[in-house]
């Protein structure tokens, strides 16, 4: 009987005590690409329905985005998580009057004639975007290897727009501005600090009991401020800042808790 007694508490001992125990810290790091979505332009004059503007957030490239995060377990299906992003885009490109001339490219030439060419090129504009985000997580199937789940989370943001006016400079390179031309403008918004969401779904592997691989996949919603936008005929045509993004990373999990 005694034999029978120390049998079963070697074989079943270990799963109740894994069952009873459950990691309630967990560090995430993670990174991926996103893609802007939206509109591409608009008609700002009713008078000329068919000259439209580009809209400047959905006209950015395809970007790369990095996460730092914080989750705690609350129970074994609800997790709270808090997480530092950053989101870079490199690159804008707007087809006008879909000729496949970026609306940024531009041609320099002297001004008595059309047939000496000093320059061309394309103006630059880089997005960065700095986020704090507070998300709840729900998992579906706790105790599976693989175990998905969904989030919906709610963010703060600071989002900057770099310009650069290359042809600003190829005009002051060949002595064609105005005495009173000091420095190139900017007619795009450059600087946003706003709330925005992020609700998506994802799916976690886990490894072992303090490392796991995971892959998400979500919607990015940031509210830029009308009063940011500085020509009239972009406040009118006031756009946010809207994303679809795919996320790979890893797990850390520690301090075990037998609460869960």
């Amino acid at each position: 009987m005694k034999r029978k007694i120390t049998f079963f508490c070697l074989i079943f001992f270990p799963i109740i005590i894994q069952a009873q125990f459950e990691q309630k810290l967990s560090i995430n790091l993670s990174a991926g690409p996103f893609i802007t979505i939206g509109k591409k332009d608009f008609a700002p004059y009713p008078d000329y329905p068919t000259d439209f503007l580009p809209y400047q957030m959905p006209n950015f490239r395809t970007g790369v985005l990095g996460n730092l995060g914080f989750q705690f377990n609350a129970n074994r299906h609800l997790s709270l998580n808090t997480d530092l992003g950053l989101m870079y885009s490199g690159g804008w490109y707007y087809s006008f009057h879909n000729d496949g001339i970026n609306y940024l490219d531009f041609q320099l030439y002297q001004y008595d004639t059309t047939d000496v060419l000093l320059a061309e090129g394309s103006n630059e504009m880089t997005l960065l975007n700095l986020s704090l985000g507070f998300a709840p997580k729900y998992y579906l199937l706790p105790g599976k290897k693989i175990n998905p789940y969904i989030f919906a989370g709610i963010t703060i943001n600071y989002t900057k727009v770099t310009f650069t006016d290359n042809y600003w400079q190829a005009r002051k390179d060949n002595n064609m501005l105005a005495p009173d031309d000091t420095g190139p403008y900017n007619d795009f918004l450059e600087k946003n600090f706003g709330i925005g969401f992020h609700p998506g779904i994802g799916a976690e592997y886990n490894l072992n009991d303090n490392i796991g691989f995971f892959i998400s996949a979500g919607y990015y919603i940031i509210l830029l401020n009308k009063d940011n936008f500085k020509p009239q005929e972009r406040v009118e045509n006031k756009e946010n800042f809207h994303s679809v993004n795919l996320h790979a990373g890893i797990r850390f999990s520690f301090l075990k808790s037998k609460n869960l």
